[in-house]
């Protein structure tokens, strides 16, 4: 009798050895979904509200149809006040702040012209009616990442370049100028998108449109021949000192990794190998 018992042991530790390899072996690779996000990044907004309206960002100045040279602008939601001093047509705080609501001290039910930061870091100055590059900085330069980005400017004027191996320059004042692509469309410029996508991963896409007056307005889109930087920084946008624009936004996207489900082994392998190792152990402890 031990010796059967042996025997079948070692055979069920075999079939459950065979088991449990192509259990393993024949699973299919994990294959990880991956997404892309895009990410606001930088976005600059001149909006007017009722005083008391929600703003929900970092206030840089407000204009408001007042006189002194200061003024005193509540957040009646976070229970704060600061001192906003006079500088031209616009009231500024010392240092921007982020407000939820902005209720401005004896303005009543006025309207409130409010300069936000809505995301990002404070490298632009503000003048009545626009935002401005700081005057402390040759340029802001933007990257457009590997996997995607847009920067999207309203009533721009000034000097926008994009920079690869290359530089292409954007001159805008009461036209557009390409001097690269040789091209000058007549119009102010009211819409400039500089987009880089992962669809058309050799070119940089300029979209907008000029407004030629009594309702007429052309658009136009150019895409750039674009010599990368490395392979990691296709581009850079380069907004030069003296730009300006009413909004701006820069967003990119990013990878997101998705998660493997982790497998489980069938149960077969190991109760097969369980009982075989039972069996064996059972066969060398049988005295008959």
């Amino acid at each position: 009798m031990k010796r059967p018992i042996l025997i079948l042991g070692v055979i069920f530790v075999l079939i459950g050895s065979l088991l449990t390899a192509w259990d393993y072996n024949s699973r299919p690779a994990c294959t990880c979904a991956s997404t892309l996000s895009n990410e606001s990044v930088h976005e600059l907004r001149i909006f007017n509200i009722t005083n008391g309206g929600i703003v929900n960002g970092t206030v840089l100045a407000v204009r408001v149809p007042l006189m002194g040279q200061n003024l005193t602008v509540r957040d009646p939601e976070r229970d704060v006040y600061v001192v906003f001093n006079r500088r031209g047509e616009l009231y500024l705080p010392k240092t921007p702040i982020f407000f939820r609501r902005i209720q401005v001290d004896g303005l009543g039910d006025e309207k409130v012209e409010v300069y936000a930061n809505l995301a990002g870091g404070y490298v632009f100055d503000v003048k009545p009616g626009m935002f401005v590059v700081l005057e402390s900085v040759d340029a802001i330069q933007f990257p457009l990442t590997r996997y995607g980005a847009e920067l999207g400017f309203l009533n721009p004027r000034g000097r926008i370049v994009i920079v690869d191996q290359n530089r292409t320059e954007i001159i805008l004042g009461d036209s557009i100028e390409i001097p690269r692509l040789n091209v000058t469309l007549h119009g102010e410029p009211r819409v400039l998108k500089v987009i880089y996508s992962l669809t058309t991963p050799k070119k940089v896409w300029i979209d907008g449109y000029v407004d030629l007056g009594n309702g007429r307005v052309t658009y136009y889109t150019y895409g750039i021949d674009l010599n990368p930087i490395d392979e990691t920084l296709p581009a850079l946008v380069s907004v030069e000192r003296g730009s300006s624009f009413t909004a701006f936004n820069y967003s990119h996207f990013r990878l997101i990794e998705g998660e493997c489900p982790v497998e489980k082994i069938g149960p077969e392998g190991p109760l097969s190998l369980s009982l075989g190792l039972l069996m064996i152990f059972a066969g060398l402890l049988w005295r008959t």
